[in-house]
This record gives C-alpha cells, structure tokens and sequence, in this order.
C-alpha cells in the first residue's frame, strides 16, 4: 500500500519558521528537510516522491510507502491511504512536474542524458523568444507522448499546456561537482491506455530528479 499526504509548514510553530528559513538553500536543501518526516538518515534509501505547490507558505505533496510521522514539529500533515481505482480508457486530470530527458550517444561513445529542450534547441536554433517558446512546448510535448506510449496513458496535445521550464544548478551533501536538471510543468487531460501499466508509473514517479521533486502525478477525475 502508499500513502498520498498533504503537509504544509506551520508558520505559527518556531520550528516551521526555522524550516522556511532552511528552504531558502534550494532543491537540496528542500530534499533533507522532507526525509524529516520519517525520521530517516538522508543516505536512506529514498521511498517517496513529491510535489511543491508554491503559495503564500509552500505546500507538498508526497506519494511514499510509508506514511509520515503524524508528529512533525513545524509540519501540519493530511494523510490517506493511495488505492485508486484507475481503468483502461479513465479520462483523467492531471498535473506533472517532470524532467524530460533525452540519451544521446557521444562522440567517445558513451551515452549521455540531454535536457530535450537544450537538445531540440541544439537541432534547430532560434533567437526569438516565441521561437523558442513553441519548441518548447513541441520537445516537451514529444517527450510526454513518448512516455504515454510506455507507461499506459495517451493524450490530445490541444488538450494539454506546458510552462515553467527551469534549468537548475545545485551542489549539496558533499557532492564533489554540480548536480544539474531541468524541469517542465505539464497539466491537462489524458487517457488510460493500459490501467497497470500506468498506475505502476503513478506509484513510481516519471521520468528522472524525482529526489527533486519532479515525477508526481496529480490526478483527479473529470466526472
């Protein structure tokens, strides 16, 4: 079984202050802050994905195997068990924040992972901001369908909007060189082409960076 929950940091608690103030380190620091809620040693084994939704105070959700500590100083936490009941053909919902990547081979023939923005950008060179907006959104676009098709889940690109591309750099935890990813928010409508196929993707994450908050989907249904 997993657990969905949703925590927010609570600004009336000393403890969520100080927790805001840590925050403002960046995605890795964000990433420690969240293994707080179990407890665990960072060099744990990472058994749980996550969402920021930015507001007024930052809120998460996280998709993990086991629940939170109900008790988190800082930490106002909503927890349900995860057992949705998802069928080939479910008209979907969604929200996703995802890094999209594409392997490249090398000229000293190692294969290497390209953001398929950068790549795109790389094949066909633009210098106008709308220009690069509309390959943009056709890489990122590509990339999702390319993911539907092994993951059980197809969509009508009229249907579905991209933005907040963002390039990050980090170095944390000891980390001898930088750590760099990209990410791209999609949300929209999809189908369910293959029911286990795509709740085994939901449980696990898409894609890549997801120790960095990227691969959740949201998902509500739209009847």
């Amino acid at each position: 079984m997993s657990f969905l929950s949703r925590v927010r940091l609570d600004t009336a608690a000393p403890e969520g202050l100080t927790q805001i103030r840590k925050l403002a380190a960046g995605p890795y620091a964000e990433h420690q802050i969240l293994w707080t809620l179990w407890g665990r040693r960072p060099e744990a084994e990472r058994d749980f994905q996550f969402r920021r939704v930015d507001g007024s105070v930052p809120t998460y959700y996280l998709l993990s195997a086991v629940p939170p500590a109900a008790e988190s100083p800082g930490w106002v936490i909503e927890t349900k068990p995860f057992s949705p009941r998802i069928e080939e053909g479910d008209d979907l919902a969604f929200e996703l924040r995802a890094n999209p990547v594409v392997t490249r081979r090398s000229p000293d023939g190692k294969s290497r992972r390209h953001d398929v923005v950068c790549d795109a950008l790389r094949a066909q060179p633009v210098a106008d901001e709308q220009g690069r907006a509309d390959i943009e959104r056709s890489a990122g676009l590509s990339w999702l369908a390319r993911q539907g098709e092994r993951h059980g889940f197809a969509f009508n690109p009229a249907m579905v909007r991209t933005g907040a591309y963002r390039q990050e750099q980090i170095r944390g935890g000891g980390q001898s060189r930088e750590i760099r990813y990209s990410s791209l928010d999609y949300s929209g409508r999809l189908a369910v082409t293959d029911a286990s196929a795509f709740l085994a993707c939901v449980r696990n994450g898409l894609g890549k960076a997801k120790a960095f908050g990227c691969g959740l989907f949201l998902l509500r249904r739209t009847s």
